[in-house]
């Protein structure tokens, strides 16, 4: 803060090491400032910069002058947070996200509400109203003037990646072309920026392995604890052409892909560790995403929905594992160091968001490590085990098959229908279980989860030129539950 307006006592103090390389241990407690330029702070600061406001020699107020002056944040710890993509800048405050809460929501509302009302008409005119917060450079903030109205965002303990500094990149890389890049992506590693961090990625780092300066693009996601085979593009046309491959596989669109074209195919097959042995076979569910505070989650139901995507794999195979040493971090509670677990080879028929983590889960064999979606398997076991109960005790007093389905339709807490009852279940479950602020924080460094084949087939003269063949198989390493060792061969 600063002598006109010190920081509030319950704020966390300000670490200048939090972005430190390599990150310092620990990410700290978590810090977002929330600023937005008022007319009386400008003139409350003047003074710092020298001359009176009306003096031709003043220097201008930048933002960068104003985080100093207002938060306490000095030139130099500015300048690295925005080398870190972690501070965010409009020239009115945005229109609030629906995830908020509503008090916050209020909060924002107000403050948008109160500077459009401080603000002339040629203004208003004159600022983009509908534009959201971008990410400025380090430039920017000692170029862009402090304005009234302005809004800005800064994440002053960015969320740090380890494990981007922990891998061996060289190693990494299962195939470098003219076009793409394919790499056994750590776990514990985003494949893009986030909100506070776009230094520490597998766009970045595996773009210095292969001598790249620029980022490698984007072509396709895995989670941040989920490792495996990943395929990441050099050109924005193989980007689009790669694209085109995976919506091909979606039942979204139909792809045309010209005259005489065979259909292209690419497949995808994970390894998955549970404790409990999922079943080999085609599986189908569908997927309605839980929106709400919190980490984004996909609830599971059997039946299909108006809100709900269909989801499909196939388990190929499960086989009973040995498990060596417990990994560091939390959500290893099923982990018995010599104790069995499961291994299952899973093929995606579909690409959903959290798709295998969400579907093992709701067989109540979780993803091991999954602290997101094993609390909601929990609570969806407890809410089958009631149902059981609840259908155990219908049948004792039923007389017929057709009073027993009364029976059970009765207790469905009043739904119309089985689809409503699971999706109020599971939306009750998910609400009970959504995660506070502070593990929403957790960073994940890795769940049994890897991506440990892609298979892209294309004989087309367009795939021919884009991959390199007509087809293409990339396969991961051994995921790393196979390379933990026993504690007695340590």
């Amino acid at each position: 803060g600063d002598a006109h307006h010190p920081p509030p006592p319950h704020r966390p103090s300000l670490r200048l090491d939090a972005c430190e390389i390599p990150p310092p241990p620990g990410d700290g407690d978590p810090l977002i400032e929330h600023m937005v330029v008022m007319e009386d702070h400008l003139k409350a600061v003047s003074s710092d910069l020298g001359g009176s406001p009306t003096d031709s020699r003043r220097r201008t107020m930048t933002l960068g002058d104003y985080l100093e002056a207002r938060a306490g944040i000095p030139p130099s710890f500015s300048a690295k947070l925005a080398r870190f993509g972690a501070v965010w800048y409009a020239r009115v405050p945005p229109v609030p996200a629906a995830t908020i809460n509503e008090e916050k929501k209020k909060d924002a509302f107000n403050a948008r509400e109160m500077v459009l009302g401080s603000l002339s008409p040629s203004e208003i005119r004159e600022r983009s109203l509908d534009a959201k917060p971008r990410r400025i450079t380090e430039d920017e903030l000692r170029m862009i003037p402090a304005e009234k109205g302005a809004f800005l965002r800064v994440h002053c303990h960015p969320k740090r990646f380890h494990a981007c500094y922990d891998a061996d990149w060289q190693a990494a890389i299962l195939h470098n072309s003219t076009n793409y890049v394919v790499i056994d992506k750590p776990p514990g590693v985003p494949v893009c920026s986030t909100a506070d961090n776009h230094l520490e990625t597998a766009l970045r780092f595996a773009a210095r392995a292969v001598g790249r300066k620029e980022d490698l693009l984007i072509t396709h996601r895995l989670d941040q604890a989920t490792s495996g085979v990943l395929v990441l593009g050099k050109t924005s046309e193989f980007v689009a052409y790669f694209n085109g491959l995976l919506k091909a596989k979606s039942d979204d669109a139909p792809v045309y892909w010209g005259d005489g074209a065979d259909q292209p195919e690419v497949r995808k097959m994970y390894r998955v560790l549970t404790h409990k042995p999922l079943p080999v076979g085609p599986l189908v569910l569908y997927s309605m995403e839980q929106k709400g505070i919190g980490p984004r989650q996909n609830l599971m139901l059997k039946e299909p929905h108006p809100d709900a995507k269909r989801c499909e794999l196939t388990v190929n195979s499960c086989s009973r594992i040995t498990l060596g040493s417990k990994p560091e971090g939390e959500g290893w509670e099923e982990w018995r160091e010599g104790g069995d677990a499961y291994e299952s080879v899973v093929e995606l028929g579909t690409g959903r968001t959290h798709q295998i983590r969400s579907m093992a889960a709701s067989l109540g064999a979780p993803v091991m490590g999954d602290t997101l979606y094993s609390a909601h398997a929990a609570k969806q076991q407890q809410q089958q085990q009631q149902e059981h109960s609840s259908t155990q005790e219908g049948r004792q007093i039923a007389l017929s098959p057709s009073s027993s389905s009364s029976s059970s339709s009765s207790s469905a807490s009043s739904s119309s229908s089985s689809s409503a009852s699971v999706v109020s279940a599971a939306a009750a479950a998910a609400s009970s279980s959504s995660p506070s602020a502070t593990e929403a924080r957790i960073v994940y460094r890795r769940i049994g989860l890897q991506a440990c084949e892609l298979r892209v087939i294309d004989p087309s003269p367009t795939g021919v030129s884009m991959l390199g063949a007509q087809e293409m198989r990339f396969v991961a390493p051994l995921p790393w539950w196979r390379k933990q060792k026993h504690a007695d061969d340590i």
